[in-house]
């Protein structure tokens, strides 16, 4: 597939509303998951001090099973979203290359396998569908949880 070049950006470009949700639903989903324990340490200290009342007490229960409950709606989209957009982008990507297939000779073909470039194709697609479903949900989750943390611990009073 000589001269034939495709830019993963132009693909990903066409699709930045759902890049942005991947984005958003990960921010969303790390941040919840590292305020739940801000709401633990509160009940702890105050059953360790023994401030809380039995009101106070289901109210903080309460504030934390909300944000599991939402941290898990969040994260599911974070799921789901990654892998409709490999879909959408495997899609163009397929489209573009069997364009250019069409667009060669034939004598091409009367030296190359049809079979292995199909293969090939496929395998290639495949993998870029892989990074881009679950390599963007790893890469999204990691980089949040890894900034925004620093960012708590370091702000945190001791």
């Amino acid at each position: 597939m000589t001269g034939f070049t495709f830019s993963l950006r132009a693909l990903t470009w066409a699709h930045r509303k759902l890049v942005l949700g991947c984005f958003l639903f990960g921010l969303l989903t790390v941040s919840i998951n590292l305020a739940l324990p801000f709401i633990i340490r509160e009940i702890v200290d105050a059953l360790v001090g023994g401030t809380y009342t039995q009101e106070g007490l289901l109210r903080q229960v309460g504030w934390y099973s909300a944000g599991a409950v939402v941290a898990a709606v969040f994260s599911l989209g974070m799921r789901r979203l990654p892998l409709v957009l490999s879909h959408h982008i495997v899609y163009d990507l397929k489209k573009a290359v069997y364009r250019h297939l069409t667009g060669m000779d034939a004598a091409y073909f009367n030296s190359q396998r049809t079979g292995d470039i199909m293969t090939r194709m496929n395998a290639d697609i495949r993998a870029v569908a892989d990074m881009i479903g679950h390599g963007l949900m790893n890469i999204t989750r990691a980089t949040l949880a890894f900034t925004i943390g620093f960012i708590i611990m370091f702000s945190i009073e001791a």
